[in-house]
Order: structure tokens, then C-alpha cells, then sequence
């Protein structure tokens, strides 16, 4: 074996003893963390320079040298120099290189004798621990980070914290021992309540390092999030107009979408979405005001996990109770601190739902002397929840009949009739119409033929009034109206027509329409002018009349 001469010490790299070197040089530079706080670890640089003699040549022991002296990660051994012992990666338990050392850097050749004889230089690097015990060559080496923090327009305040874990690592042959993947949990900051998290981890290819960069966004909700949500857009929308059929009702809405997170059945978003109308609703029901439910709507995203769902409705109240009964602004019924623990075990979770991780099984150094690729495998995600057919939930609760009216539209029309006869002399017939049956526009008379007709008045003109009308009503059959009296007058039904029916059922509860007409004939002429009477008012006693 070729031997380079030391006068004393040791030094012995992969069991190959130096001896007889003429130089032997260490240089030790300090690493410093990112943040340049702390001194992580020693960079220790040993340069050996010696001879190899061989009166049969210096080939075979040159290369014999190179290969022993070129392999990474082996045990090392420099002591008996007054430097201080240097022992990494001998035996079990004793102190490792923390950067996948030791490794050697340079092996130089210089010709001194032709090929009998030539000069050697050769470098190794390894990165040693500076604790005062030996066994801190393992586990977490440096955490690190800096935070920003960013404030939009309107006020909402996101904060960044960006950063690094470092591992400190060495091979065991062609296996790694660790993956800096596997300490995540390390780095967990506390997330502001109504605060989102994304978070972005990537493992470098050593895996002894994973950089970090985990973002809180403040929500932009006055109201806390359903438990498992991790977005909603819901609006409620109150609206009156002239069309609503007398002004009886405010017309309500709430519709939106709810998007579940993935450890949760998208069918679950529907039953959040019917607790956010029923609590609306609620406020309403309390100030005394009934509700009538006039439709429902929902739609499910085949291939997401969002569900749209619309409720359509009908508040029985007048315009001018609008605010006081409409609902809006009041809360819906849900906290923060709900929506925050069900979001910690998956959503927030360092790994997410599907909990993927980097694991040292997953990676082999591979060079041209050996090792395997291994394929990486992950766990795999569990099959979503089945839904189940639920009650709906939504139910039309019978009205007070003061409220019960949907629509109520009346018209009452004076009428005067004059008694005139008509007496016709006899005389022969004379046609005085054209009638074309091609011609679909309409008669085509010609000059009177014949003598007039005698008009006679019988007596002074004859008075009355009729009341028309159409009407909706939730659960209570419609009375058909009457008038009493007529301008300060006793009057007397003559003729009417009524025409009530069920025209659905609206959630459990029926739908009522009638149609009327009736006639009423006075007794002389109404005193002063007759003016068009108003519709009827928006309220109603109790038993759901008022006469007009």
C-alpha cells in the first residue's frame, strides 16, 4: 500500500492511513445562519500534501489512492496534531458531518522522479457541529424567517411569513437518514381569527432544507364563516315595487354559493345555506311579521365542490316596514371560533387534507456505484361521503289572516244607465252594410237608408257602482267583498260573479285566488263628483275583509 509519511498524529480518511506526509494544513471557516445571528455549524478544510515512491511505477498506487481517497461521506480521522481531535462519521453514536460530508475536494498529481515517484496533494471538507456534546449532528440545524405584512385600500391587513428549516444530514451509505420534509409541524404559526391560510413548502433537493412561505388574508365577512367553509358568497336582497299587486308584500331573496372543503361532503354546504335563511328569516318572524315561502332552488357542481342554492319569498308587511321587517344586517348565527376549529385538522394543517409528505423511503442517493430510484408513493385520499336524502327544511307556517294576503286587486266602477226605448217605424228592408267574408277588417256601412228610428227617455237616469276585482291569499279562503253604502247612499246588490280556487300548494301551506264582480244599483244620483276609487288598503282586519 502506498503510504504518505506523517511524523506524528493521525490522519485516516476511509480506512486509509496517511503516513509520512510532509504537510498537513486545516483551515476552519464558521457558517453562519441566514439571519447571520448564530454560527451553525464548522467548515473544516484539511490539505495534506505528500510523495508516493514505487521503483515499479506510481500507476497502480495512484489510482488505488484516488479511489480510496474519493468517496463521500466516510469516516475520518485527524488526532495527535495539537489541532484537536477531528472524528466524524466513526462508529454509531459519535459525531457525524452535518452537510452529507466529509468531502473530498481536490486530488492532485506532480511528477518527481519520472514514474517512480510523484508529489500528491488532496483536500477534504467536513462540516462538524460546535456544541459541547457530541450528539448534536442530527435534527433541526436552523429555522429562520421574515415576515411582511401587506394593507389593502379598504382596510384589510394579510401577513407573510417566509422562511426556511435546515437539516443536519449525511448519508448512510445510499440511503438518507432524515427529510427535512418531515418538520413542518415545526413551523406553525398562530393564524389570526377570520384570517385564510395558503401555504407553499418546497423540499430542495438534498432534502436536508424545505423553504416556506405561509400566507394569512383577512376575510372581508362581517359574519363568521359555516363550519368546513372555506368559501361563501351569499346575498339577501329585500325589494318592493308598483307591480306587487297593491303593495301588500315585500318581495325577499337569498341565494349564493357554498364551497366545502375537501375532508368534507359537498352536500353539506345545502344544509348551512337553508340554517343562513332560516335565521333571517327568523328576525322577520320575530318583529311579528309573517313569511311565505314562494320557491327554492339548488344547484350542485358536478365535477367542485360548490353548491348554489336559492329561496325565494314573500314577507307580508307594507312598504313602509321595509327595514323592520326585511331582516337584513342581523347576524346569522355563526362564530369565528367554530369555523376555525373545524379548519385546524385538514384545511390549516401543515400538509392540507390529503396530508402528503416527503419521506426518507421516498429518496436514494444514486451515482454510478450504485442505488435505486424509488418511485415516490403518497397516501391516498378517502372517498367523499355519500349524501343521504335530508328534509329540506322549509316550511310556509300559516299567516294571521290580516297578513295572509299575497295580492289583492279591486276595482270599483260607477256606472249610469238612462231608460231609453227605441220604436222602429215599419218600412221594407233596406241593407245598408257590406258585408265581404275575404275581408277581415270589418264592416263597410253606407249612407243611411230609410227613416230614423224614434229614441224615447222614459224617466231620469238610473245610478249605480260594481266592484271587480282579483285576489291571492296564503291559507285562508277569500271572502267575497261587498259595498254598503255608495256615496253617503243605501245601495242593493243586483248582480255577481264569484270564482275561488286552490291554484297550489306553496310548501305545505295552500294558495288561494278569486275572481269577483258584483253590481250594485242606488237609489238616485250621488251627490257632488264621483271620483275613481283607490284600491283597498294594504291591511285588513281580521277576517281578511275591508270594504272599500
Amino acid at each position: 500500500m502506498p503510504s504518505l509519511l506523517i511524523p506524528h498524529g493521525q490522519l485516516i480518511y476511509n480506512g486509509y492511513q496517511f503516513d509520512g506526509a510532509i504537510a498537513v494544513k486545516v483551515n476552519a471557516e464558521m457558517a453562519w445562519d441566514e439571519a447571520q445571528r448564530t454560527i451553525i455549524y464548522q467548515r473544516v478544510k484539511i490539505e495534506v500534501e505528500g510523495t508516493i515512491q514505487n521503483d515499479f511505477g506510481t500507476d497502480t498506487d495512484h489510482l488505488f489512492l484516488r479511489r480510496r481517497l474519493s468517496q463521500v461521506g466516510r469516516e475520518l480521522r485527524f488526532t495527535g496534531q495539537g489541532h484537536g481531535d477531528i472524528v466524524v462519521n466513526v462508529g454509531v453514536g459519535g459525531v457525524r458531518d452535518v452537510k452529507w460530508g466529509p468531502k473530498p475536494q481536490v486530488f492532485s498529481w506532480e511528477p518527481i522522479g519520472a514514474q517512480n515517484a510523484c508529489k500528491v496533494s488532496w483536500e477534504v471538507v467536513t462540516c462538524i457541529p460546535l456544541c459541547d456534546y457530541a450528539e448534536a449532528f442530527a435534527g433541526v440545524m436552523s429555522i429562520n424567517y421574515e415576515v411582511s405584512y401587506a394593507v389593502s385600500d379598504r382596510g384589510y391587513t394579510s401577513r407573510t411569513i417566509a422562511g426556511y428549516l435546515e437539516l443536519a444530514m449525511t448519508r448512510v451509505g445510499n440511503t438518507i437518514p432524515d427529510n427535512a420534509d418531515a418538520y413542518r409541524n415545526l413551523v406553525n404559526p398562530t393564524k389570526p381569527l377570520a384570517y385564510k391560510r395558503t401555504q407553499t413548502w418546497n423540499v430542495n433537493k438534498a432534502k436536508d432544507r424545505i423553504d416556506f412561505s405561509i400566507t394569512d388574508s383577512q376575510i372581508e365577512s362581517p359574519n363568521a364563516y359555516p363550519a368546513g367553509v372555506v368559501n361563501i358568497e351569499v346575498d339577501h336582497n329585500i325589494r318592493w315595487q308598483r307591480a306587487n299587486r297593491g303593495a301588500m308584500t315585500l318581495r325577499g331573496s337569498i341565494e349564493g354559493s357554498i364551497e366545502m372543503a375537501a375532508d368534507q361532503p359537498p352536500s353539506t354546504a345545502w344544509g348551512w345555506f337553508l340554517l343562513i335563511v332560516q335565521n333571517r328569516i327568523a328576525h322577520t318572524k320575530a318583529r311579528g311579521f309573517p313569511v311565505f315561502l314562494d320557491g327554492v332552488r339548488v344547484t350542485e357542481s358536478l365535477f367542485g365542490r360548490k353548491v348554489r342554492g336559492s329561496v325565494e319569498y314573500r314577507i307580508l308587511a307594507c312598504l313602509s316596514d321595509l327595514l323592520k321587517a326585511s331582516g337584513l344586517w342581523q347576524p346569522v348565527g355563526l362564530n369565528w371560533a367554530d369555523w376555525e376549529t373545524s379548519m385546524a385538522p385538514n384545511v390549516f394543517h401543515e400538509r392540507g387534507y390529503s396530508k402528503l409528505q416527503n419521506l426518507p423511503s421516498n429518496d436514494t442517493i444514486i451515482d454510478l456505484c450504485g442505488g435505486l430510484f424509488n418511485n415516490l408513493t403518497e397516501p391516498q385520499l378517502v372517498a367523499d361521503t355519500i349524501y343521504q336524502d335530508k328534509d329540506l327544511g322549509l316550511s310556509n307556517d300559516v299567516p294571521p289572516p290580516e297578513r295572509s294576503w299575497l295580492s289583492y286587486d279591486v276595482y270599483v266602477e260607477p256606472y249610469r244607465t238612462r231608460p231609453v226605448s227605441r220604436q222602429s217605424l215599419l218600412q221594407s228592408e233596406t241593407p245598408n252594410v257590406i258585408v265581404d267574408p275575404q275581408d277581415y277588417t270589418g264592416f263597410e256601412f253606407v249612407a243611411p237608408i230609410g227613416d230614423d228610428d224614434v229614441l224615447q227617455v222614459g224617466g231620469t237616469d238610473r245610478y249605480g257602482v260594481r266592484i271587480v276585482g282579483l285576489g291571492t291569499r296564503a291559507s285562508w279562503p277569500i271572502p267575497r267583498p261587498s259595498i254598503l253604502q255608495w256615496e253617503g247612499q243605501d245601495i242593493e246588490e243586483t248582480h255577481t260573479d264569484f270564482q275561488q280556487r286552490i291554484v297550489g300548494d306553496y310548501f305545505g301551506q295552500p294558495v288561494y285566488q278569486a275572481a269577483f264582480s258584483t253590481e250594485y244599483v242606488a237609489k238616485n244620483a250621488p251627490i257632488g263628483q264621483v271620483k275613481p276609487k283607490a284600491n283597498l288598503e294594504a291591511c285588513f282586519n281580521a277576517d281578511g275583509q275591508k270594504a272599500p
